[in-house]
C-alpha cells in the first residue's frame, strides 16, 4: 500500500459504510445526495457536503484499484452524477480513451457491477462489512438499461433496472461454458491479455433485449445469450432507446475500420 494513500476522517468513513451497505442491498440502483445525507444523519441540508466526501472516497477507491464509487450518487437536478465526478475521473485516470462524460459514467457503473473486490475497501477502513457476496448479486450485465436515458431522479424509473432473468447465474455459466469467455464479436480474451487472474471475465449479452420482449419467457442460454467484451457490449446498446445493433452489424463496423 502506498504511504500517501488517501486518509478518510470519521464522517467520510461513515459515508463509505453507507455506500457499501446500499450497494450490497440494492446493487443495481443509484442513490441521491439527499439519501446519503439523511442516512449519515446530517439531514438533507447536508447534501452539499456529501459531494466532497464521496469525491475523497472515490480517490481512495482508485488508489485501492477499485471503481469510482461516487458514480453511483446522482444529482436530482441533473439526473446523473454532478460535474465534479467527470472532473475527478479525468484527473485520476487521464481519460486515456477520451470518453465523453456519459460514456465515462456508463463505464464506471459497469465496472462497479462487475467488481469482486469491494471487501478491500471495507477491510482497509475496518468497517466490518461482508462484501464477499456482492460479486454474486450482479453477474449478468443488464441488457434492458436505457443507455440513452441517464435520468436517475426519484419517482422516475431508475436508469439501471435489472430483470431477474438477467441475474440467472446458471444461464450465464452455461453460455460461457458452451461459447467460451471470449468476445463473440471481436475475439477479445481477458485472460490472454491481462493474465490468468482475469480468465473467464466477460460480459453476457441478450441478443434480444428483455425490454423488447416485455414478458416472462424461458431463457435459452445457448441461443439467447452471447459472451461479449465491454467495448462491444457498449456498441451493441448504442443504437437508441430500446434498440440494439446486432452482433453482425457490430462486426461489420469493426471490418470497416480494419479491426478484424
Amino acid at each position: 500500500m502506498k504511504s500517501d494513500t488517501i486518509k478518510l476522517n470519521e464522517h467520510q468513513k461513515n459515508i463509505t459504510r453507507i455506500l457499501l451497505e446500499m450497494l450490497l442491498k440494492e446493487p443495481n440502483l443509484s442513490f441521491s445526495y439527499e439519501q446519503i445525507a439523511e442516512k449519515s444523519r446530517i439531514g438533507k441540508e447536508g447534501a452539499i457536503s456529501v459531494g466532497a466526501s464521496i469525491g475523497k472516497i472515490s480517490e481512495l477507491c482508485y488508489q485501492l484499484g477499485l471503481p469510482l464509487i461516487s458514480v453511483k450518487v446522482y444529482s436530482k437536478e441533473k439526473g446523473t452524477p454532478k460535474n465534479g465526478f467527470f472532473e475527478l475521473y479525468k484527473r485520476l485516470t487521464g481519460n486515456p480513451m477520451h470518453l465523453s462524460e456519459t460514456d465515462a459514467i456508463r463505464q464506471e457503473i459497469a465496472k462497479i457491477s462487475d467488481c469482486e473486490h469491494w471487501q478491500i475497501l471495507s477491510d482497509y477502513l475496518d468497517l466490518g462489512i461482508d462484501m464477499t457476496s456482492f460479486a454474486n448479486l450482479n453477474t449478468i450485465y443488464p441488457d434492458d438499461i436505457e443507455w440513452n436515458n441517464l435520468n436517475m431522479s426519484e419517482g422516475i424509473k431508475q436508469t439501471v433496472i435489472v430483470n431477474k432473468y438477467e441475474r440467472n447465474t446458471n444461464a450465464r455459466r452455461i453460455c460461457i461454458e458452451v461459447k467460451g469467455a471470449i468476445c463473440s464479436i471481436c475475439g477479445f480474451d481477458f485472460g490472454k491479455i491481462y493474465g490468468k487472474n482475469f480468465k473467464n471475465k466477460i460480459h453476457v449479452h441478450h441478443i434480444v433485449p428483455i425490454s423488447q420482449i416485455g414478458k416472462k419467457y424461458e431463457l435459452d442460454p445457448t441461443n439467447d445469450l452471447i459472451p461479449v467484451c465491454p467495448n462491444c457490449h457498449l456498441i451493441l446498446h448504442s443504437k437508441g432507446k430500446n434498440e440494439v445493433y446486432t452482433p453482425e452489424q457490430v462486426k461489420q463496423f469493426l471490418k470497416i475500420q480494419n479491426c478484424i
